[in-house]
């Protein structure tokens, strides 16, 4: 039976009676509904005339009749004579026996709970799943509600009178998935689960400290949960504040970084496995404890095992939100199951952090770094096996020398007290109305909050001088050195600190003159970097150490006219011979007259998920070749003797037609071909032993005409067998058929270049039109002579407005020919 209607949706109503009636659609059953959070059933209340709603009330009403399905339950809250708190709004429903039944009930004591807290044996601790109904109110009136099943969650926090709760998408109670982005800033559509988590240890003191904390990471590369704010409703009762939190299991990984759920290793504590498998770990701790870790190559070895940087970032949060119940407990870690996936480290639980008052006063005072390398702590919270890992890595020179500058560049930023207490205001400032509310329903919860708010503002404004101190104690290193970095002109680039590249200039910050701070210049769009002023001899990327004061300025000038920066797609190698197999590699070559940086540039293929980033240092000079492999092994192997190549990329070039682009470091693409395995495309080069070889960088690369099959095997890093001069030729190159590709990018948010071929002179229309074959914009209506055009549509119609999200289509019509190409836009 289809789920009848109910005259008036979910919300928060400023009156202090409501009329509801409920619809069905055309047949002969009989609704039943209950106003208890229960599931109506044939026996419940069965609907006749409009119900009253005098008070906060959740109605549930479905479908019977003899022969038929029950319908689903329509679930709708009314929460009468208030508006809406300035917050989301979780409306919760389930029968009150699936929270309070002293037997059944997992909210409850239940007969076996300890009288001591945390009340362990209690109802609250078993693992027990009771169905639910939940609803998300947005402050814009959106709504969003699914079936569910729902846990009682956490640890010791589960003794307080307000308890989290973990909700899953189970297709037993009806929906398989939550098909909803909850938090605006992911890129996340569905879950699978998430929680409404009570704060954990900071349910007495601020209700806010293990939110704000992982928040200040959101700029780094460290694995953490999202947050919202939310009010709570149970059965129309008000439950409180609660924070919204991203649920950490594999499907939060897969989610965050694109991986198979069931293709990873998740490990949690002492290499205790949640999901996959711990020997990849254990073959880590077993390396480091049979080398030496200044040894050569050292570093690098462990680059191919830990994603070093984030496990730095990682740790360097840790120690300086003084979270003292860490390490040896609340640490997960991963890895996907991939040949050369590295292990990352997920932030989470900090709730011990930033001046808790059961752990002391002053507590930005606490030295934490020695804290957490202790060689021999007590069971909890810093036992040996929990601080191994980061005393060991730290006795490899550069892996410290990494850890000093990045907790340098931590330390002159996002955890300078400036950035500390204007997120802690910001953080705050979205609770403060809710929080005597939320007080009133749980008076042992958030009391005297605004002084709470102070004890962890006091250890924002002063922890980052101790932290410093501390720094400098334990790698027994000089005062540090206040440096200066400025960029002239202003627009021309800007400057690469270790990890950071800054805004605006001049900016300063602190440094250990004894550890060498990486640097790069990084030219704008349209300049390029000339020189140090301070060392003019140095390079675009150099290692400096700072004296007090220090001073460094980068000079940019404008490219000239013959200056422009051109890297094109010369080579590509999709299909090896089975006799002469170098796996899947595509060429790079730099035309122009200067040097390019090829640094942090990226190579995809038409999968936006499959990318590869060229490494730092990487330049391709004046007229030079760049080789991308997907096997370093098995290419230097099959050719020996081309050394300017980088990979690997992991992942494969399609033999039957692919897209491959590459984009510059600030994202804009700088050249793409999609080829074929098909006429007109050289078909020798699909498994026959050759390459696609480009006749010559100044031809459209994206045109099969430009393209041939190389002689033999394909000439990397060099020059190729194909070339053609085109000065010393007297014919033009002409397509030979006349039709639309392509087009790219697709799907586009702002727009997109429509690539077509005209054979001969002819008049040309090239329309888009909406679905229903409505014209939306006229790109092209004039005679044009033959040649491969390129035309940019900018997501506008004919007037000027931008058109809405949805299908298109560009038709392009000459004479009686006609050919269309399908685009889609998204906002």
């Amino acid at each position: 039976l289809t789920e009848p209607t109910l005259s008036l949706q979910t919300g928060f109503y400023g009156q202090n009676q409501l009329i509801v009636e409920i619809n069905t659609s055309g047949y002969n059953g009989t609704v039943h509904y209950t106003l208890d959070g229960t599931d109506p059933t044939e026996e419940s209340v069965e609907y006749s005339v409009p119900i009253s709603v005098q008070s906060n009330t959740v109605i549930r009403a479905r479908s019977h009749q003899d022969g038929w399905l029950e319908s689903p339950i329509n679930t709708q809250t009314y929460i009468l004579d208030q508006e809406q708190l300035g917050l989301p709004t979780i409306f919760l429903t389930t029968d009150p026996d699936n929270f309070f039944d002293y037997n059944n009930g997992i909210y409850v004591m239940g007969p076996n709970a300890s009288g001591e807290f945390p009340h362990f044996g209690a109802n609250f601790w078993e693992d027990w799943e009771r169905p639910i109904h939940i609803g998300l109110l947005e402050t814009n009136s959106a709504y969003f509600s699914s079936p569910a099943g729902v846990k009682i969650f956490g640890g010791w926090s589960r003794g307080f009178p307000q308890k989290s709760l973990a909700f899953y998408a189970r297709s037993i109670y009806g929906a398989s998935e939550f098909s909803y982005s909850l938090f605006s800033g992911l890129d996340i559509q569905t879950y699978e689960s998430f929680v409404l988590r009570n704060s954990g240890n900071d349910w007495d003191f601020s209700m806010v400290r293990d939110a704000y904390m992982t928040s200040l990471v959101d700029d780094l590369d460290v694995d953490h949960q999202a947050y919202r704010p939310v009010a709570t409703y149970l059965n129309g009762e008000f439950w409180g504040l609660y924070n919204l939190r991203e649920k950490i299991n594999e499907h939060f990984i897969a989610g965050h970084h694109q991986v198979d759920p069931d293709e990873i290793d998740v490990l949690e504590a002492n290499i205790s496995v949640l999901t996959g498998s711990n020997q990849n770990y254990l073959s880590l701790l077993d390396y480091l404890e049979n080398i030496s870790m200044d040894g050569p190559g050292i570093f690098e070895m462990l680059r191919q095992w830990i994603d070093v940087d984030s496990h730095i970032n990682y740790n360097i949060a840790q120690i300086f939100f003084d979270n003292r119940d860490w390490p040896g407990s609340n640490i997960k870690y991963w890895r996907p199951q991939t040949e050369g996936g590295l292990w990352r480290w997920i932030l989470f639980d900090t709730d011990f952090g930033f001046g808790i008052p059961f752990m002391g006063s002053n507590n930005f005072l606490f030295n934490t770094l020695e804290f957490a390398t202790e060689t021999n702590g007590p069971g909890w919270p810093n036992p040996p096996w929990s601080t191994y890992l980061l005393r060991k890595l730290l006795e490899n020179p550069s892996y410290s020398e990494r850890f000093i500058n990045l907790f340098c560049d931590r330390l002159n930023t996002v955890f300078s007290p400036d950035v500390l207490t204007s997120r802690l205001n910001e953080i705050t400032s979205n609770v403060q109305e809710i929080i005597p509310i939320h007080n009133a329903r749980w008076p042992d919860s958030a009391e005297d909050w605004d002084y709470q708010i102070d004890i962890i503002n006091t250890f924002a404004e002063n922890r980052r001088t101790y932290m410093r101190m501390y720094l400098g104690d334990y790698f027994d290193l000089s005062s540090m050195a206040y440096a200066t970095f400025y960029v002239s002109p202003n627009q021309g680039g800007k400057i690469r600190i270790n990890s950071l590249v800054q805004e605006y200039y001049p900016w300063s910050g602190y440094y250990f003159p004894s550890i060498p701070v990486h640097i790069k210049a990084l030219p704008e769009p349209g300049y390029q970097f000339t020189r140090w002023e301070e060392f003019p001899d140095s390079s675009q990327s150099m290692m400096i150490q700072t004296n007090d004061p220090f001073m460094l300025t980068a000079i940019f000038e404008p490219l000239g006219p013959g200056d422009s920066v051109v890297i094109v797609f010369n080579e590509i190698n999709y299909n090896s011979s089975d006799s002469f197999n170098s796996e899947d590699w595509v060429e790079l070559h730099n035309p122009g007259d200067i040097d390019v940086d090829l640094s942090s540039w990226v190579f995809k293929d038409e999968d936006d998920n499959h990318i590869y980033t060229i490494p730092e240092e990487t330049v391709i000079s004046e007229g030079g070749f760049l080789t991308l492999v997907k096997d370093e092994d098995v290419f230097i192997t099959v050719f020996p003797g081309v050394s300017e190549f980088v990979g690997p990329f992991e992942f494969g070039l399609s033999g039957s037609g692919e897209l491959v682009r590459i984009y510059d470091s600030h994202g804009t693409i700088v050249d793409q071909v999609e080829y074929d395995d098909n006429s007109p495309w050289p078909m020798e080069a699909d498994g026959n032993g050759s390459t696609l070889e480009l006749r010559h960088p100044d031809l459209l690369n994206n045109l099969a005409e430009s393209w041939e099959a190389s002689i033999n095997f394909g000439t990397p890093g060099e020059q190729n067998s194909v070339y053609e001069s085109l000065r010393n030729r007297n014919d033009q190159l002409l397509p030979v058929t006349t039709g639309i590709h392509q087009v790219f990018p697709n799907p586009f948010n702002s727009s997109t270049t429509i690539y077509f071929d005209l054979h001969q002179i002819n008049k040309v229309d090239l329309i888009i039109y909406d679905i229903l074959g409505r014209p939306v914009r006229q790109l092209v209506r004039d005679t044009q002579p033959p040649g491969f055009k390129i035309i940019k549509w900018d997501g506008k119609d004919n007037i000027g407005k931008n058109v809405s999200a949805g299908v298109y289509f560009c038709r392009l019509q000459t004479g009686k020919f006609q050919d269309t190409v399908k685009l889609a836009v998204v906002k």
